[in-house]
């Protein structure tokens, strides 16, 4: 009960220490339920999650590069590519990466290399 009024108390006070200090606590806790779902190949719950984390962190590469896979997965080539592209500009080091280049090489076939198969 408690924690409840903490949040929709603080949903109320964005601009607010503590709710920046929540905002930032859920981050990773979203990150890793983005790759969970991209692992469940339920590529519409991840974007929402990763964009999500991009709301509180613009700039956040994880993100980017989940819910640009989240995107290949879910045929949004466009999307994906945008934020393929954004995020070799965060980081140069993507840039000579075996996974991007196959996508920029191959997005239709990049599809089948996006996460294995679930085991049977």
């Amino acid at each position: 009960m408690v924690v409840f009024y903490r949040l929709t108390a603080n949903r109320e006070k964005p601009d607010e220490p503590e709710w920046i200090e929540l905002a930032q606590a859920k981050i990773p806790l979203l990150l890793n339920y983005s790759q969970c779902k991209l692992l469940e190949r339920d590529y519409y719950a991840a974007i929402e999650h990763c964009t999500e984390v991009l709301k509180y962190d613009r700039d956040c590469v994880k993100a980017l590069f989940r819910r640009g896979k989240a995107h290949a997965g879910a045929w949004n080539f466009d999307r994906a590519r945008a934020d393929f592209q954004r995020c070799e500009q965060l980081d140069a080091s993507l840039h000579d990466t075996r996974f991007l280049k196959l996508f920029f090489c191959f997005p239709h076939r990049f599809v089948h290399e996006l996460t294995p198969s679930p085991a049977c």
